[in-house]
């Protein structure tokens, strides 16, 4: 069981992650928290975490040894501690 509290790793793979999974294993699972395919959606679930009072630094960990993007990843300010 996960809690946003206790959330301190969000896992993204461009090759077999999936932007319906929450991001918060590295490996595919079928209870869908398996890793995200988008940085961007990492920091979404980052700003919805933030709402509910959460304020622990959150790393985004790349699975992929390269992670391709064609414009820039902005880092809104809702976005503290990554």
């Amino acid at each position: 069981m996960y809690s946003i509290m206790n959330i301190t790793t969000l896992y993204v793979s461009q090759e077999y992650g999936n932007d319906r999974n929450r991001g918060f294993s590295a490996d595919i699972k079928e209870d869908g928290t398996g890793p995200l395919k988008t940085i961007e959606k990492a920091l979404e679930i980052i700003s919805q975490i933030r709402l509910f009072g959460a304020v622990q630094p959150i790393t985004i960990r790349i699975l992929d040894g390269v992670y391709k993007i064609d414009s820039p990843i902005i880092i809104k300010n809702d976005v503290s501690s990554v």
